[in-house]
């Protein structure tokens, strides 16, 4: 089978399981961020996952909170691979269909979309033509997102800013792009996690939209030499790690729109 460039982004490796104290489920950790963010009275019945990969989230939420899952996966060789680890679960469903803009409308309503790391790929994966500048993805966002608050009440969000080496916007302007864009397109922003640091286990800890300015300003670059991603607070280096993912804060949002 063709290896996927995106078959190894999800982890079933529990962190309890595993003896190496570096090690990361980032996976776990954001799903452990939802459950606590998750109420009872938001009866979450079903969810959709748009990119959602090997299924982690799919699965989980049909694990956890007993939600039909669908989930949304274009690359072949992951799609198969997901429905391998899925086996014969009846509640959770995959469709081997890629997203844009122009056949979003199409898919079904759902309590909940999750959509996690696929919107910095709007321009070079997918929708390529409409997308030149940072201010053709701003927009094109805001209109995509916008797209999403009749399908569903509720989005679990997360993007990157980095398209192929060109930034979207720099990582000190995450939490002034990404909430104007999130509202403009009709989404409330509820709660934001943002990775912590100053404890040992690395977790994601959770504030209130208007309390986003207390955020700690963390920066992260790659280091050529090492190949590692360097986490820094002004001269300080807080983490080390092979990618820049948990520069990215988790968005829990209500629509503006949906009936």
């Amino acid at each position: 089978m063709k290896q996927s460039r995106h078959s190894n982004y999800q982890n079933f490796v529990e962190s309890r399981t595993v003896k190496n104290k570096n090690y990361i489920n980032l996976d776990e950790i954001r799903f452990d961020w939802i459950k606590k963010i998750i109420k009872s009275s938001n009866k979450i019945k079903s969810i959709t996952d748009i990119g959602s990969n090997l299924g982690y989230i799919c699965l989980k939420f049909n694990e956890y909170f007993g939600t039909q899952s669908v989930g949304y996966e274009y690359e072949k060789p992951t799609f198969l691979k997901a429905n391998k680890i899925k086996s014969n679960k009846k509640n959770i469903k995959y469709i081997n269909k890629g997203l844009n803009i122009n056949n979003l409308s199409n898919i079904e309503k759902t309590d909940l979309l999750v959509h996690l790391n696929v919107l910095h790929h709007a321009g070079h994966m997918y929708d390529k033509k409409l997308i030149r500048s940072k201010k053709d993805w701003i927009k094109y966002s805001i209109k995509y997102l916008n797209l999403l608050t009749k399908k569903s009440k509720y989005l679990f969000f997360q993007t990157g800013n980095v398209n192929f080496n060109k930034n979207y916007f720099e990582n000190n302007e995450t939490f002034k792009i990404l909430p104007l864009i999130l509202k403009q397109a009709g989404w409330k922003v509820i709660k934001v996690g943002n990775i912590d640091f100053s404890n040992k286990k690395i977790s994601y800890k959770t504030f209130n939209l208007r309390d986003v300015k207390k955020i700690p300003n963390v920066e992260c670059k790659r280091d050529k030499k090492t190949n590692k991603v360097i986490y820094t607070r002004g001269k300080k280096t807080l983490f080390k790690y092979q990618s820049g993912f948990l520069q990215r804060p988790l968005f829990w949002c209500v629509s503006n729109n949906y009936k």
